[in-house]
């Protein structure tokens, strides 16, 4: 009888523990402002979180509620972001980079969204949307899309008499041999060793020719051979012009001191900050003869997992990704991408510019939705900065990280069993 009766003392404290928890979290979410949505957001300037501001006045005035805006730190990786997301301290609504996708939705904090009448399907590329869904449900929507773009001074291109607009890597790594070869300006400014941008400006040279680095049942292939010829063209690139970081790589550009650059729109934002628009060129990178293939990432809306308000955070992400007011995208956001939706109409950049670039958008080739995919990014960010300061053949640092990046996992899933 006393063990049964330790038995059931056991079960009951174990009971009233499991009340308690209930009881903490329910009272979490009722000590805070009933109609209060915490945002979770990486646009780190000033000028970037009032133009944020703007974009929810009208949502918060419509539904009577208010949105508090919370910074976090980017540069510190997925895992940073899923602790956060994890903690007691229920965030409800979180903009994040589409390529930890993969971590967030198998890390479990991602709510399957119940989209409404006010989210259309049109208005997207279904490939874009596709990348949203597991087993046909959504657990996150595109706000903002972006691409690796071809810049081009065309001053110093005429003044070597080229033709603006190279039809193929090839040409392109001719002409910047040439205007290297002058001394008087570096051929191309290109990211080198820079943690979280170098990966992304290889990724569309890497899918130029077919490469991939995770296969279709989720294992990894960095150096499978079909991913060289991009490593390739991106080093003789960069070595016949400058490697820099990408703020100095697209500092140079702007100073006119290279004839080309390959980054994202952020160079866009500060060339049309500098009424500058007349003097470039914005084209698509060129791919090699057999195929082009356009890299994207972007700007995704999830809701927290753990959230309280669920309901009305599907409704604001509705909202953000709709664009139903066209002015409240401004030039503060555009170093994160043009809106995802295909029907937007921007006010501010050139037609023909905004055409190309959304032509470039309709069909991406994206990051694989890949548990592992950060440390893919780190460990190949760190073999290739080796490759610029010849430490090693593009060969043997794909080998070592397709090394590293195994043993990366099984320490990983080691942990976790």
């Amino acid at each position: 009888m006393r063990i049964k009766s330790i038995m059931n003392l056991k079960k009951f404290i174990i009971f009233l523990f499991i009340i308690s928890l209930c009881l903490i979290d329910t009272t979490s979410c009722n000590s805070r402002k009933e109609n209060t949505i915490k945002f979770l957001y990486y646009f780190d300037s000033t000028k970037e979180k009032g133009a944020i501001v703007e974009l929810f006045k009208e949502f918060e005035r419509d539904f009577n509620c208010s949105i508090d805006l919370i910074l976090y730190d980017y540069s510190r990786g997925p895992d940073e972001l899923i602790s956060m997301l994890q903690n007691k301290d229920k965030f409800d609504v979180i903009a994040f980079d589409s390529e930890w996708f993969g971590q967030m939705k198998e890390s479990g904090i991602l709510y399957v969204l119940t989209t409404g009448e006010n989210f259309k399907e049109n208005s997207f590329t279904p490939a874009l949307l596709d990348y949203c869904k597991f087993n046909g449900k959504y657990y996150c929507l595109p706000w903002l899309i972006d691409s690796r773009f071809l810049y081009i001074n065309e001053k110093i291109t005429n003044e070597f008499k080229l033709d603006s607009k190279p039809s193929n890597l090839q040409e392109l790594l001719t002409n910047v041999e040439l205007i290297n070869e002058s001394g008087k300006y570096y051929g191309i400014s290109l990211v080198g060793a820079n943690k979280q941008y170098t990966l992304k400006n290889l990724l569309p040279f890497i899918y130029s020719f077919g490469g991939q680095l995770v296969d279709s049942n989720s294992n990894s292939i960095l150096n499978h051979r079909n991913n060289l010829p991009g490593f390739y063209y991106y080093l003789k690139l960069g070595n016949s012009g400058i490697f820099e970081t990408k703020r100095e790589a697209e500092n140079l550009f702007m100073n006119g001191k290279s004839g080309y650059c390959i980054t994202d729109l952020s160079l866009f934002q500060k060339i049309l900050k500098s009424n500058a628009e007349d003097k470039y060129l914005l084209v698509p990178i060129p791919g090699n003869n057999r195929n082009k293939s356009f890299y994207a990432n972007a700007v995704m809306l999830g809701i927290n997992k753990q959230s309280c308000k669920k309901e009305l955070s599907t409704k604001l992400i509705e909202y953000l990704c709709s664009w139903e007011n066209s002015d409240n995208y401004t030039v503060e956001l555009l170093k994160y991408g043009v809106p995802a939706d295909l029907n937007f109409s921007c006010k501010f950049i050139d037609k023909n510019i905004y055409s190309m670039m959304i032509e470039q958008i309709k069909n991406p080739v994206m990051a694989a939705r890949y548990m592992y995919w950060y440390n893919i990014e780190t460990v190949i960010e760190s073999e290739f900065e080796k490759v610029i300061y010849s430490e090693k053949s593009i060969e043997a640092s794909l080998n070592d990280a397709q090394e590293e990046v195994i043993t990366q996992m099984k320490k990983i899933k080691k942990r976790q069993e």
